[in-house]
């Protein structure tokens, strides 16, 4: 599985990009 860190200062973007990488089955982190 491939790993993606997510950093944006919006909470909502994060959420979103964090939502999308997981349907292609990234396992994701925010910072």
């Amino acid at each position: 599985m491939n790993r993606c860190l997510v950093i944006d200062d919006s909470r909502t973007m994060r959420k979103i990009a964090r939502s999308i990488l997981e349907e292609v089955h990234f396992d994701t982190a925010e910072a």
